[in-house]
C-alpha cells in the first residue's frame, strides 16, 4: 500500500471517492468533469485498487498539476474496500461516490452543497442519465416518477421520504445507487455505515443503511450524473463473485439487529434476500449455479417457490407473442431487437456507434 497526497489547512466543502480499476480508457473523461467543478473546495479521493492498466499513471498525472488529489494504492479487494478507505480517509462535510468510467455535471457539487446545505440534508437524492457506450444513447433516469409510479407518493409536491413513508420495499426497490445519492459525512461515520467488503453488490449494504438511518431524505429533481452502460462491466459478466451476495444478506441482517430494526423490517429483509439472489442467479456460471441454487434455497419455503420466482423476473408472453412477437431485449448492455416466431428467437444487434 502506498498513499500521496496534500491537504489543504482548510476541511473542503465535498470528498469525492473514486475507487478505480483498470479503467484507463475512461478516467481522463471523468476526472476533467470533477476538476472543472464550479465548486472548488473539494478534495478529490482516488482509491487505486490494484489496477494493471495505467489508471495509476493517469491518476498520477492529474496529482502533480492539482493539490486536491488524494491518492491511495492497495492490492486488489473490490470497490466494497476501496470506498470505506476513501470514507475514511474523507475530511469533507460531504461525501460524493463517482465512478471512474462515469462523468457529471459542472456545476453538480455546487448545486448539491448548496441544496444539502439549505435543508440540512443527511441525505439527498437526485436524478441521472444513462448513456449506453454501445449504442451512444442517452436515457433519464427521474427518481420521483418511479416513487410515483411505485407507491403513488408525490415528491414534486412533497420533494423529501423515509423508509417509513415507503415502506414496502425500501430495502430493494429504492434506487440504491450510492453515485446518484449525496451524503453529509458526520451522518456516514457516526452511524459506521459502510460497504460490504467484497467485490459485487458491496453498495447495497451501504445504500440501505443510509436510507434506513436518514432522518429524512431529501429530494433534488436535476440531472447531474452520467452513468456508462458498458458490455465489460462486473455487472454484464457471468462469474462466481456473484456468491458474494450471500454474505451481503447477513451483513445487513446483523446491521438491522445493531440498529434495533430487524424485528420491523424481518419481512422486508427476508424480500430483500429472495429478490437479491434471484437477480444474481443469472450472473453465475453454469459450473456454479447447481451450488448456488442450493444456496438460495434457505431463503425459500422450498423449490417450488423458488422456481416460481425464477418465472416470475423473466418476460411474461401471451400465446399471441410466443407465435410471433417483436421486442427489444438487453444482452451485455447491447440492446437487441428480438423478433420471435412460434418460439424460435431472432436476434438482430443493433449498429454500433461511430467513433
Amino acid at each position: 500500500m502506498y498513499f500521496q497526497g496534500v491537504y489543504s489547512k482548510m476541511a473542503p466543502k465535498i470528498s469525492v471517492i473514486l475507487p478505480v480499476y483498470n479503467v484507463g480508457n475512461y478516467l481522463k473523461e471523468c476526472l476533467n468533469s470533477i476538476i472543472n467543478q464550479s465548486l472548488k473546495e473539494i478534495e478529490i479521493i482516488c482509491i487505486n485498487d490494484g489496477s494493471k492498466d495505467n489508471s495509476l499513471e493517469i491518476l498520477n498525472e492529474y496529482a502533480a498539476k492539482d493539490e486536491r488529489f488524494v491518492i491511495f494504492s492497495q492490492e486488489n479487494q473490490g470497490q466494497g474496500v476501496a470506498r470505506n478507505k476513501g470514507v475514511e480517509l474523507a475530511k469533507g462535510e460531504y461525501i460524493q461516490f463517482i465512478d471512474p468510467d462515469d462523468w457529471v455535471e459542472t456545476d453538480m457539487l455546487e448545486t448539491l452543497y448548496n441544496f444539502a446545505k439549505d435543508h440540512y440534508s443527511q441525505v439527498v437524492k437526485f436524478n441521472y442519465t444513462e448513456y449506453n457506450d454501445y449504442s451512444g444513447k442517452y436515457k433519464q433516469q427521474n427518481f420521483a416518477r418511479q416513487i410515483q409510479e411505485e407507491y403513488n407518493y408525490n415528491l414534486n409536491e412533497t420533494p423529501y421520504y423515509t423508509w417509513r413513508v415507503l415502506k414496502k420495499g425500501c430495502l430493494f426497490n429504492m434506487d440504491l445507487h450510492v453515485w446518484s445519492h449525496f451524503y453529509q459525512t458526520e451522518f456516514i461515520k457516526s452511524n459506521k455505515i459502510r460497504f460490504a467488503p467484497c467485490k459485487h453488490g458491496e453498495d447495497y449494504l451501504f445504500a440501505d443503511g443510509a436510507i434506513i438511518l436518514a432522518d429524512k431524505i431529501d429530494y433534488l429533481d436535476k440531472y447531474l450524473y452520467f452513468y456508462r452502460i458498458r458490455s465489460d462491466s462486473a455487472a454484464h459478466v457471468k462469474s462466481d463473485m456473484n456468491f458474494c451476495v450471500f454474505d451481503n444478506i447477513k451483513l445487513l441482517k446483523e446491521f438491522l439487529i445493531e440498529n434495533n430494526l430487524f424485528d420491523e423490517l424481518e419481512d422486508e429483509w427476508i424480500k430483500y434476500a429472495k429478490k437479491s439472489v434471484i437477480w444474481h442467479y443469472y450472473q453465475v456460471p453454469d459450473k456454479s449455479i447447481k451450488k448456488y441454487k442450493n444456496m438460495c434455497l434457505q431463503y425459500f419455503a422450498d423449490e417450488k417457490e423458488f422456481k416460481k420466482s425464477l418465472k416470475e423476473i423473466k418476460t411474461k408472453r401471451t400465446l399471441l407473442e410466443q407465435i410471433l412477437s417483436f421486442k427489444n431485449e438487453y444482452k451485455n448492455a447491447i440492446k437487441y431487437k428480438v423478433v420471435t416466431i412460434f418460439g424460435l428467437k431472432l436476434y438482430i444487434k443493433p449498429k454500433k456507434k461511430k467513433k
